[in-house]
């Protein structure tokens, strides 16, 4: 099939499907699978049963040479999205080819989470605190959890990065759906935020000497080694 076609057919089965993706997401898939898209034609592929393995391998080293967008990160919700969407023209169209089989997708993040600065299960529920804090971390640590993100990742978000009607989250250019557990989280927290702070900003300090201030990225890390240490000492903790 046509590679913009078959775009096309998965764009509208995205938008009229169960469960419906919000325009968020319908927006990345197709930005996705435009840039995929445009590679292939230029080198003449415009049928999808004519993607093979080898394309995927060359795919992937033009885009680790990208100035922008050739992170991990980025390079693996390309190619998630293009599996989705081979796997649903294999179930509902037919076709039969799987260039993916014995490809390795790129690792999930750019900024691995070393070990000892994994959260857990056990690291959120560690936390009792109802301090503002204590509900941010949460949020954070759920959402490292869930997507296996960095720190960095996750700092980075911005106010507008979080869409609380279809529970998602944006990570770089990418929406990423969260569970019902990270939305309750994140929602709590920025309920916690809003009733104290007029923030334009989505991850506030609690340190007294930044207070209401926009997270550093140097202070999610900080806090993801006490947390994941167990370093959860209040006197600690508050000047994050």
């Amino acid at each position: 099939m046509d590679f913009y076609r078959a775009a096309s057919l998965f764009g509208r089965h995205l938008a009229q499907g169960r469960p419906r993706r919000s325009v968020n997401t319908r927006r990345a898939y197709r930005l996705a699978l435009e840039h995929a898209g445009a590679w292939f034609e230029d080198r003449g592929i415009t049928d999808t049963e004519a993607i093979t393995t080898a394309h995927l391998e060359a795919y992937d080293e033009h885009q680790k040479a990208l100035k922008f967008g050739g992170t991990d990160h980025a390079r693996r919700q390309r190619f998630g999205v293009l599996r989705t969407m081979m796997e649903w023209l294999r179930q509902n169209q037919g076709t039969q080819a799987d260039p993916f089989e014995g490809f390795a997708l790129p690792s999930t993040s750019s900024t691995p989470v070393t070990r000892h600065r994994r959260p857990t299960s056990k690291t959120i529920a560690a936390i009792k605190g109802d301090e503002i804090q204590d509900h941010r971390d949460r949020a954070i640590l759920q959402i490292m959890l869930e997507l296996q993100v960095a720190a960095a990742d996750v700092a980075r978000m911005d106010a507008d990065d979080y869409d609380p009607k279809a529970g998602e989250v944006r990570i770089g250019r990418s929406w990423h759906a969260l569970s019902a557990k990270a939305r309750r989280l994140m929602d709590r927290y920025i309920e916690a935020r809003n009733a104290e702070f007029d923030a334009t900003f989505l991850w506030v300090s609690a340190s007294p000497r930044s207070r209401g201030e926009a997270l550093a990225e140097k202070s999610v890390r900080t806090m993801l080694r006490a947390r994941c240490l167990n370093r959860v000492a209040k006197e600690d903790l508050n000047v994050l």
